[in-house]
């Protein structure tokens, strides 16, 4: 068995209890290590977890495949699973590329006995041999191996060990430093398991972001570690500290240290959007370090229509989705631009099907385009005639039941094999953060379509109302996302520093109970000219299209309005 016909060759896939995605057993899930030794390999039967398949990759086909679970020092075998035939690697000229490179057995192993239903005790050694026949050592007629399975040669074996491990790892120590000189902080956590610890992560108090990993890198087992933190981008001492091991045990521990945490000001200008008494909308300043200096730019001329969302359109124009109830009372908009000197409103085309409850104008995309979210879909809006038509459904990529509720441009990125591709933030209804990169490209079909060329999840923004499919805001300028959340109290601002180490949303604080709808920020000092794309990012980059569109209504809710 050959490894270098793919990138990934014999390898064992594990499934988490109630997951149905597979990960690659036996190295560091969550943290990458300096080096790998194989002892460290582990696995909880205690966990619902089981060893799914092995996946082994032949250089020659195999008249007789079989995989055998049973304990390393004993030979007692726990299960096995006869495939049969198996076809080995192969060149194809026609697609310049090599086929058949892994045959899945599926195992579907618990960590049982041979009765598959009594676990197995903690320390049991166990091997999963892999054994392929080739063709010249099987007697087809008796179906043995020609000589005994002792004539085989070591090339059609694959072996991997581990042990079954149900102990988590354990933090000894959590203590927190702060230097009164400078200012900076850290937090050292002192760790230890039964075997090894694989990984301690930092995260958010909920737990839905990951603020910082290491791995514990330790060499011998049982032995202790302290690890090191800086806590630079960290504004808060209450944390999630979780300790991992290579088995998936883990022990988490929540800190609170107490204390405040400076925060960096935002030091801006903001204008937004808010909906007004009696279905008008009202266009406010602020300075975000003195909200004593909120001013309405239209305080004695309303807009006469309360909106949902607004964005730039081309040439810098406002353009305003309202909030309207159709003949079903299901939530539509009409789109209409914005004439900034008096704030007059001009409408767009008539009042859509839809209701867009995010809006961003994409420069490059198709020559310009107007998206619009509604639901988990996105649209696409025509800005001189107001129709809409649908691009496809996010579902797949955001979650099913999620909302878009925020975007917002962030500049063009340039690609060899699509050109110009425009780069945009997404807010969504679980709080997630999602920066895109869209293409209007050829597909293989010949036909000109939208697709996403990038995605990257860039952290969580925690308060967002999942129950609410619009109100909230994302506004992008000078590196920084600025962020309108609304939650069950009033609309939170925060922003975030995409040149920072991590993604954290530092507040504003609140300026309204209504939804605010960001259009503007200016900082009032120079702003930092660094990549926007943050470096922690985990980019994931290849052309996906868009499912088809749902069909998708959504039911009236009761926004409330600026007071």
């Amino acid at each position: 068995m050959a490894g270098y016909v793919a990138q990934r060759t014999n390898f064992l896939v594990q499934r988490m209890a109630g997951s149905t995605s597979g990960y690659y057993f036996g190295g560091n899930l969550y943290a990458e290590d300096d080096e790998a030794i194989a002892d460290r390999a582990s696995f909880a039967n205690e966990s619902g977890n089981t060893i799914y398949a092995a996946v082994p990759t032949m250089i020659r086909n195999a008249s007789d495949l079989k995989v055998t679970i049973r304990n390393a020092e004993t030979g007692e075998v726990y299960k096995t699973v006869d495939y049969g035939t198996a076809t080995g690697a192969y060149y194809s000229a026609s697609s310049a590329a090599w086929s058949a490179t892994g045959t899945q057995v599926n195992l579907s192993w618990r960590g049982t006995a041979a009765d598959n239903k009594t676990l197995l005790p903690e320390g049991t050694p166990i091997e999963v041999v892999t054994r392929a026949v080739p063709e010249y050592y099987w007697d087809r007629e008796t179906e043995t191996v020609i000589g005994g399975e002792e004539n085989l040669p070591e090339s059609a074996f694959w072996t991997t060990r581990f042990v079954l491990d149900n102990t988590a790892p354990q933090a000894n120590d959590i203590v927190l430093h702060s230097s009164a000189a400078t200012g900076k902080r850290s937090l050292s956590v002192t760790v230890q398991d039964n075997r090894y610890v694989a990984a301690v992560l930092l995260l958010s108090r909920n737990g839905k972001q990951i603020l910082a990993r290491q791995a514990v890198n330790q060499t011998e087992p049982g032995t202790e570690t302290t690890l090191e933190f800086p806590l630079d981008g960290i504004y808060t001492n209450d944390l999630l500290v979780a300790v991992y091991d290579y088995a998936c045990n883990v022990t988490a521990y929540q800190t609170s240290f107490g204390g405040n945490v400076e925060q960096p000001a935002a030091n801006a200008t903001l204008r937004a959007a808010v909906p007004g008494t009696d279905d008008t909308t009202l266009f406010l300043e602020l300075d975000t370090e003195d909200k004593s200096s909120i001013k309405a730019l239209n305080e004695n001329n309303p807009l006469p229509a309360s909106v949902l969302s607004v964005t730039r359109g081309p040439e810098g124009k406002l353009l305003l989705a309202s909030n309207e109830l159709d003949d079903a009372k299901n939530l539509v908009s009409t789109l209409y631009s914005v004439d900034e000197t008096d704030y007059t409103a001009t409408k767009i085309g008539s009042q859509s099907k839809a209701a867009y409850t995010s809006m961003t104008y994409l420069p490059h995309l198709n020559g310009g385009t107007l998206l619009a979210g509604y639901g988990y879909n996105l649209l696409r809006v025509d800005t001189a005639t107001g129709t809409m038509t649908s691009l496809g459904s996010f579902a797949s990529v955001i979650g099913r039941g999620v909302y878009i509720v925020g975007m917002t441009y962030v500049g063009p990125e340039e690609t060899d094999e699509y050109g110009t591709c425009d780069d945009f933030a997404m807010l969504c209804s679980d709080g997630s953060v999602y920066l895109f990169s869209m293409a209007y490209y050829t597909n293989a079909y010949g036909r000109k379509t939208y697709g996403l060329y990038s995605r990257s999840l860039l952290g969580n923004v925690p308060d967002v109302m999942a129950n609410y499919a619009a109100g909230s805001a994302l506004y992008y300028a000078d590196n920084r996302l600025y962020i309108s959340v609304l939650t069950t109290s009033a609309s939170k601002l925060s922003y975030v520093d995409l040149t920072a180490d991590i993604f954290w949303p530092i507040s504003i604080g609140q300026i309204s109970a209504a939804p605010v709808a960001l259009y503007s920020a200016m900082q009032n000092a120079a702003a930092d000219d660094a990549a926007a794309l943050a470096p922690w990012a985990e980019r994931q980059t290849g052309m996906q299209a868009l499912e088809p569109a749902a069909a998708e209504t959504l039911t009236a809710q009761p926004l409330p309005a600026l007071q």
